[in-house]
């Protein structure tokens, strides 16, 4: 018999749980537009905003790994996701308030609830790696 996990296709991937890889990408990708937002709005100082983008950059490269993670069946993907989207939470009364921020809070938090609904949950547990194993790479091999 031959193991289910080599059956794996992209395509085996619930559609909840891609769409919240998507939002977490999205989220990633205007987060990161923020910063600049900030100078050209003039709402925080060009010193403010290189270091708070320089950190946001590095939360930015975990959420993209983590969020490609999702559609691997990599576990880690989702417990660092949701330390990310509780991080967001705490971040939430310490930032400027800007249309942008608050979308970017709505994609985080859509992504987050779908990455945990039952279809996700049942995907992790039947076809979630374990030890570093990608059994997408593995189908193609």
């Amino acid at each position: 018999m031959v193991h289910p996990v080599a059956h794996r296709t992209a395509g085996s991937v619930p559609k909840v749980l891609r769409v919240s890889s998507y939002l977490w990408l999205a989220s990633a990708i205007l987060a990161c537009i923020q910063p600049v937002a900030l100078i050209v709005t003039r709402e925080a100082s060009v010193v403010v905003v290189l270091v708070g983008g320089l950190i946001l950059l590095l939360f930015t490269v975990i959420q993209i790994r983590a969020a490609l993670g999702l559609l691997r069946g990599q576990r880690w993907a989702r417990v660092v996701l949701s330390i990310l989207a509780v991080l967001a939470l705490g971040g939430v009364f310490n930032v400027v308030l800007t249309p942008l921020t608050v979308g970017v809070l709505i994609l985080t938090f859509a992504g987050s609830v779908l990455m945990w609904m039952p279809a996700s949950i049942r995907y992790f547990r039947q076809f979630g790696p374990s030890r570093g194993q990608d059994p997408v790479r593995e189908s193609q091999l």
